[in-house]
This record gives C-alpha cells, sequence and structure tokens, in this order.
C-alpha cells in the first residue's frame, strides 16, 4: 500500500513528501524535468508518482521485477522482468504493448527521447526494439548481457557482457541496424556502465577497482584505480563530467568526480557507509550520492559537500532533475522521499553573486524572444526587464544600493542622400570626358583613350540614372 505524508519546507532541503511503498525499493528513475519517478519493489510491484507525491498508478507483475526505466518527459516507462517479458506503459499506466524474449532478462533502458528500448539478457543477445515494440535487431556476444545504456536518441547504445567486454553498437552510420564498431576487454566483471547524451563518451567501472573512459571510436582516454569496487557511475549529458560512488569495506566509501580533460577533481570519503547510488546533473555542477549507512548527500562541482541528511534506512538509489531542483532517495525500507532543492541553491548561489535570489532564474518553456512596451514608447528608453531565451529567463538585476544604469544614447546614423551621389557622379564624369577628348601637351596626347572613356562615361551615367529612380 502506498501512503503519502506532506511536511513542510525548511531553509534548508527537506523531504516535501514521503511516500511508502511497504517493500524495499529495488529499481528507480526520475524523469528529466523531475515531473515524475518510477519505482519497483521486491514484492514486484511498480508504481509511478508525481513531483507532489500523488502515486499516477500502481501495478502488480506476478513476476520477480528486475528493471524500469522512464523517457524524459515521465510520459512513457519499461518494465523488464526476470523471465524475459517486457512491458512498455503509458502514462496512466496502461500498456502499450509487451514482448517476451523467453530468456532471463538482465538490463532494460528506453532512450530518453522514448523511442527505443534496449534490452540485455542471459541468452547473450542485447535486443534493440522500437516504441511500438517491433524488434529492430538483437546482437550477440560470448557472454550474458550484465548492463545496457543507450544515448538520447539511440544513435549509440553500448552493452556489457560477463566475459568483460564491452560493445558499441551504432545505429547512426548502419541506418538503425546496431553494426558493432569496437569491443573492449576490461580487467573485471562490469559493475556499472554508463554512455553520454549524444553518445559520444562511455564510462565504465569493473570488479578491478578500475574506472575507464571511452569515446565513440572506441579509444580509452584514461583509466583510474580506486579502493574498492565502483557500485555507480553517473555521466553528465556532454561527457564533461562523470560521479563515481565506491563501496566501502577495508577502505572507506567515495564520492569521486571526475572531469573529462583533467581527470580526477576530487573525492569525499563516507567512512564506513559504502555509496549505493549516485547521480549527476545536466551540466555537471550537483552530485547527489546514497549511502548504505543511510545518508543522502548533494555535492557541488567545486565546493565538494553542501549538504546532507540522515535517512530511517540504507539508500538504495537517487536521483535528481536536470537542474538539480528536485531530488528523490529511495530506502530499503520502501520510503521514496522527493527534496525541493529549488530555494536552498538559489540562495546560496545569491550569497556568492550578490543577486537577489527572489529574482534570480525562472526556468519557462521555449518561447520567442519578445519585449512588451507600452504604445507610443521609444525602444531607447525601455527599462530592462526578463529576456525569454530559450528554456530560462535571465532577469536583469540593479546593484542593491547603486543607481539606475543610464540609457545609452542611439547613435544617428549619416548616409548620402540620393542628390549628392547624383552630383558627384556628375562631377567625375565631366572630368574623364575632360581627359578623354582634350588633347594635352605638344604631342596632343589624350590620358585616357576616347574609346576607354566613353565606356566610363557611360558606366556612370547609369549609376546616376538608378540613383534616381531608387528609394532614400
Amino acid at each position: 500500500m502506498l501512503e503519502q505524508t506532506q511536511r513542510k519546507d525548511q531553509d534548508e532541503p527537506a523531504p516535501i513528501w514521503v511516500v511508502e511503498t511497504g517493500d524495499a525499493i529495488t529499481g528507480m528513475e526520475i524523469a528529466t524535468n523531475g515531473s515524475a519517478v518510477v519505482v519497483s519493489t521486491e514484492n514486484n510491484r511498480v508504481a509511478l508518482v508525481g513531483n507532489d507525491g500523488e502515486v499516477k498508478w500502481n501495478r502488480e507483475f506476478d513476476r520477480q521485477v528486475v528493471g524500469v526505466d522512464l523517457s524524459s518527459l515521465g510520459n512513457t516507462a519499461v518494465v523488464g522482468l526476470r523471465t524475459g517479458e517486457i512491458y512498455c506503459l503509458d502514462e496512466d499506466g496502461d500498456e502499450l504493448w509487451s514482448y517476451n524474449i523467453h530468456s532471463r532478462l538482465e538490463d532494460i533502458q528506453i532512450s530518453k527521447s522514448g523511442r527505443y528500448i534496449v534490452v540485455g539478457s542471459r541468452d547473450t543477445y542485447t535486443y534493440f526494439f522500437d516504441s511500438t515494440g517491433l524488434l529492430l535487431w538483437r546482437s550477440k556476444a560470448d557472454g550474458r548481457i550484465r548492463q545496457v545504456a543507450t544515448s538520447t536518441s539511440a544513435n549509440y547504445v553500448v552493452s556489457g557482457s560477463s566475459n568483460k567486454d564491452i560493445f558499441l553498437h551504432d545505429n547512426y552510420s548502419s541506418n538503425m541496424r546496431g553494426a558493432v564498431t569496437w569491443r573492449h576487454e576490461l580487467g573485471g566483471d562490469i559493475t556499472s556502465l554508463a554512455i553520454s547524451s549524444d553518445g559520444h563518451f562511455i564510462a565504465v567501472g569493473a570488479t578491478d577497482n578500475m574506472f575507464y573512459y571511452f569515446d565513440k571510436l572506441g579509444k580509452l582516454h584514461w583509466k583510474h584505480h580506486v579502493e574498492n569496487q565502483i557500485n555507480s557511475i553517473a555521466l553528465a549529458p556532454r561527457g564533461d563530467y562523470v560521479a563515481i560512488g565506491v563501496e566501502g569495506g577495508t577502505y572507506p566509501g567515495q564520492v569521486c568526480l571526475y572531469n573529462q580533460k583533467q581527470g580526477l577533481i576530487w573525492r569525499y570519503l563516507t567512512g564506513s557507509g559504502g555509496v549505493r547510488d549516485v547521480d549527476i546533473t545536466t551540466n555537471g555542477r550537483y552530485v547527489v550520492a546514497g549511502t548504505g549507512d543511510g545518508m543522502v548527500s548533494l555535492f557541488h562541482q567545486n565546493e565538494k559537500l553542501i549538504w546532507k541528511k540522515k535517512l530511517e534506512s540504507p539508500v538504495a538509489k537517487v536521483r535528481v532533475s536536470a537542474r538539480g531542483r528536485l531530488l528523490v532517495a529511495a530506502t530499503d525500507e520502501g520510503h521514496l522521499h522527493m527534496f525541493n532543492t529549488t530555494d536552498f541553491l538559489l540562495k546560496r548561489q545569491s550569497a556568492h553573486t550578490g543577486l537577489d535570489e527572489q529574482a534570480e532564474i525562472v526556468f519557462t518553456k521555449p518561447q520567442r524572444v519578445v519585449r512588451k512596451r507600452p504604445v507610443g514608447v521609444m525602444e531607447a528608453v525601455e527599462t530592462p526587464g526578463p529576456v525569454t531565451m530559450g528554456r530560462q529567463t535571465m532577469v536583469h538585476q540593479q546593484p542593491r544600493g547603486g543607481a539606475a544604469p543610464a540609457v545609452a544614447e542611439k547613435p544617428s546614423q549619416k548616409h548620402i542622400t540620393k542628390a549628392a551621389l547624383i552630383i558627384i557622379n556628375a562631377m567625375v564624369l565631366v572630368f574623364i570626358g575632360f581627359l578623354s577628348f582634350v588633347p594635352l601637351g605638344e604631342s596632343d596626347e589624350h590620358l585616357i583613350e576616347p574609346a576607354v572613356g566613353v565606356f566610363l562615361m557611360i558606366v556612370l551615367m547609369l549609376i546616376m540614372i538608378a540613383s534616381w529612380v531608387t528609394r532614400e
């Protein structure tokens, strides 16, 4: 049974609601815009929860659920059962289609566009479906496919096998046929796998405690060793920032942030509580982590830890919306916590920039850039106001205690009038005629050959006529 408990907002991030699922949460994914969260539990239930805490739908399956995923807009969910059944559900929980691969299912993902689904199976195949349930291709490996990942439009798909191999399937060049362009053998079994939104970069964690970073051509840019097993990898959409969560044990658990060019930026030791899951915002500015000792933590790209909170049981999954405004954490006891971090992040940002947090940044739907002003008011005296650009509204602000910015006068535009241009052409015409037909010196030679002079005079006359008939 799913129950909702409302919480009051505080200055620091706090749960705005908690949903109780009644059993341990095994899988979770958030829509990119934070509009919904899909969760699966040990009792084979799958539910879609809105960002207001309302349970939109709740379904029970008769087999073990091993994977769930959600499209970018939160309107399409996919569910994979251990026995090989695949279900594609709409925003109301109704079945769009289903398919049975008749083999044990290991992993399932839907492209953020919602148009394609990729599945990894114990039968050593990677399966690739379109949004109608049509199997477009399947690719065989030497071992069972443990993990899969797809770019936003599914132009590139990466899969990892139990033989320590990863494969890149190219749908872009091969017209959605999934040709394998390269294969790389790692030093251990694959524990976590991620691909950038455009498919140009791949991050992999393995049981040899190594973190690998490839490009789409198969080039290994670098690898890095950590003390324990890598449990989770989160790759920013552009592939420029990578967060990893490291298991605790003999050595303390860790959250590490890498940059594509610099390598390791920082690492944070979580102590005995190993990191079970991490996620990262689209710009790589914020990282969220959940640990085995029940701590959910928020990190900044440059400042490391900026906030943490202890929950009632170990944190199994964490996810964050694209800009970091919403953060969700799921626990082993079946509690789903939603945090609203908007005010917290804006106040921290305003403390560094000196801007008024009440007029910081407002995210809107894409619109045309239009500045409205009263009829009769000239643009030169228009006061600064919001200018909508793409998905965000930039708010012009006046420095506190300062004078209003002066309005720069628009320089006057000067140009040659039509009459002046005709007079200048006429003067040049007379001068060329003089040089062409009046002999100079004792030899009676012309400075300009008469034929050339006639040609130049005709050109100037045409220019004069064109200047007369055209507008100013």
